[in-house]
């Protein structure tokens, strides 16, 4: 199988994925693939134990404020059980970004097509693109991303654009692997990785003055 998602995307700035006190000297590239990232956060979750206080394929329907009580009443729907709960908070915090909701576009006759449809916010990794004839619609940043990760595997590829995109060039340093000479010295001196970090973040940030 072939993991575009997870093998192609990548983030836009070096570094700034990882905790402060918990860096880690060996990434592989300047610019961190996701499935790096995503082992980076999983390998952090394990290490403290964090997964007890996460619940996954869980999503708040409701939350209502409790004068009386002082505290938060939150409604909560389990996906997998289908059921919901109520659960009781001092403090709540919506953290839930706003990539999250995403949407097929509004193509007529797209829920009847007979292939396999996928989009790039939920991206099935077990399907296979090898040999395929593969349309991909938009030229926004994940397709930017995802297109030249296909067209080396499909038999053929078409991509739809509505207008002309703007690509930006790699902004601060270029992506590039790093030398098992700077992950040895970053191991040795993390102070040195922690400098290079803070100089990439001060030049993408003079891009939006002072």
């Amino acid at each position: 199988m072939t993991n575009i998602f997870y093998d192609t995307y990548r983030f836009d700035t070096n570094g700034s994925v990882q905790w402060p006190d918990q860096p880690k000297h060996d990434w592989s590239n300047i610019y961190a693939s996701a499935s790096e990232i995503r082992e980076y956060y999983h390998d952090f979750s394990q290490k403290y134990d964090l997964n007890k206080y996460i619940k996954t394929l869980h999503k708040v329907t409701n939350a209502q404020w409790r004068e009386q009580g002082g505290e938060w009443k939150v409604r909560v729907e389990d996906l997998t059980l289908r059921c919901t709960s109520e659960v009781q908070c001092d403090i709540l915090i919506n953290a839930s970004g706003y990539l999250n909701h995403w949407e097929w576009p509004q193509i007529p006759g797209i829920k009847d097509f007979k292939g396999t449809l996928m989009h790039s916010a939920n991206w099935k990794s077990e399907v296979e693109l090898r040999d395929r004839k593969v349309a991909l619609i938009g030229n926004g940043s994940s397709a930017v991303q995802i297109l030249p990760a296909i067209q080396p595997l499909a038999e053929e590829l078409v991509t739809f654009v509505r207008s002309p995109n703007w690509i930006l060039p790699d902004v601060g340093e270029e992506q590039r692997a790093y030398t098992q000479q700077e992950v040895d010295k970053f191991d040795r001196d993390p102070a040195s990785l922690t400098s290079q970090r803070k100089a990439t973040e001060a030049s993408l940030n003079s891009y939006f003055g002072r």
